[in-house]
């Protein structure tokens, strides 16, 4: 199959259907657009997963999911969970972002387990593998945290792409799974959806230590963007592009989507038709609220989101998806998709019989404001979970 053949088996007519909506998904309101950006990565790492499945690899899940692979309305249920996916867009902020790749495990009885890490954003990983080929420490000490080049990219994807490359000397390691670069099609669906992400494609021109860039002006640093020819990472230029920078990949299998297909896409994966297209139906049916149908399945996945992260003490995920939750409960309930969450909370004072819940929505605001950007603020679990209990509470009053 063509690399278009396997586009178009994967995600069908996701473009037409839910990429090409104009409203909500590219108007100010997020959680829609998010919504579509976990439904490409669902889509693809749903074939993935349903492929390896017919090629006798089960996929290794977290505990708690029920019901059996082999029954096709699992696939619905669980196909954008997040410990399914291993990501969501929903839960991402100006400083948290998501991972630059995501590791898959598929086992089989015969032992001949498969590890793939997929490599999501590139702009960190050619920006990390640009200083290590530059730089002239020794061995021991390129792989600090350090920062003895200038990351343009200034969340911590790049100390993680600096980890991964640091495991990559032990060969063991190397030889235990296959680097596998993103699609060009998840790419393009998620930069389309939400530019912020162009990082999946781009790649900066130079990297500079330290020294370097605070010697410059602040002109000649932001000079530093400019770019005289645009060229972005794609599956076809990736190992010419790492060529071209005298950057090596030690020890691992890096290959292109595609090219790991090559010799697995056996005629079962055809059926994987049935479930892309069931899912397509869902999520745009999801998009669409009116007044006379208040469907609050989306607040609820959030509100599940938030209770299993309360389980794993992940507190800080826990107190954005309850946040999340009451945002989009809200915006089904008033039907106000364009309003920030502060006006929506304010539309409820003169509801006789919900004005009582005010107080406790600006409290769910205050601490998700407070958890993303106070860097002097901790969630604890005794105030994640009061928010959950709150967010909680006011979902199943709103559907009395």
């Amino acid at each position: 199959m063509s690399k278009e053949q396997i586009d178009d088996l994967i995600w069908g007519k996701f473009e037409s259907e839910i990429i090409d909506m104009k409203i909500p998904l590219h108007s100010s309101c997020h959680i829609p657009q998010t919504m579509a950006m976990d439904g490409a990565f669902a889509l693809f790492n749903g074939f993935l997963t349903y492929l390896m499945l017919k090629l006798g690899y089960k996929p290794k899940l977290a505990k708690g999911y029920k019901g059996t692979l082999d029954d096709k309305s699992w696939w619905l249920n669980y196909l954008d969970e997040f410990d399914f996916m291993g990501l969501s867009y929903h839960s991402v902020d100006e400083d948290y972002s998501v991972p630059p790749f995501v590791f898959k495990q598929f086992f089989n009885e015969s032992g001949k387990d498969i590890t793939i890490c997929l490599l999501l954003d590139w702009y960190s990983f050619y920006e990390t593998n640009l200083a290590l080929s530059k730089s002239k420490l020794d061995a021991d000490s390129k792989y600090t945290h350090k920062l003895f080049y200038e990351f343009r990219n200034r969340n911590l994807t790049s100390y993680h792409v600096l980890d991964y490359m640091k495991d990559l000397q032990n060969e063991d390691f190397a030889k235990s799974h296959k680097l596998i670069l993103r699609p060009d099609k998840l790419a393009d669906f998620i930069i389309h959806l939400n530019e912020d992400y162009l990082d999946y494609q781009d790649f900066p021109n130079d990297v500079y230590t330290t020294e370097e860039w605070n010697k410059m002006s602040t002109i000649e640093q932001i000079g530093t963007y400019g770019k005289k020819e645009l060229v972005f990472c794609n599956e076809d230029n990736f190992h010419h592009l790492l060529e071209s920078a005298s950057i090596q990949i030690p020890n691992v299998e890096f290959v292109t989507f595609s090219e790991f297909l090559q010799d697995k896409l056996i005629p079962e994966a055809q059926d994987w038709a049935e479930i892309r297209d069931a899912y397509i139906r869902r999520l745009k049916n999801s998009f669409v609220d009116t007044d006379d149908s208040k469907n609050f399945d989306r607040a609820k996945k959030f509100l599940r989101y938030a209770k299993n992260s309360l389980e794993k003490s992940s507190f800080r995920d826990s107190v954005i998806n309850s946040s999340l939750a009451i945002e989009d409960t809200l915006s089904t309930f008033l039907n106000r998709s364009d309003l920030r969450l502060e006006e929506k909370i304010k539309e409820l004072e003169s509801n006789p019989d919900l004005g009582n819940h005010v107080i406790n929505l600006h409290y769910i605001r205050n601490v998700r404001n407070r958890t993303v950007h106070a860097s002097d603020f901790e969630v604890t679990e005794d105030i994640a979970r009061h928010v959950l209990e709150m967010a909680d509470q006011f979902l199943a009053d709103i559907q009395k």
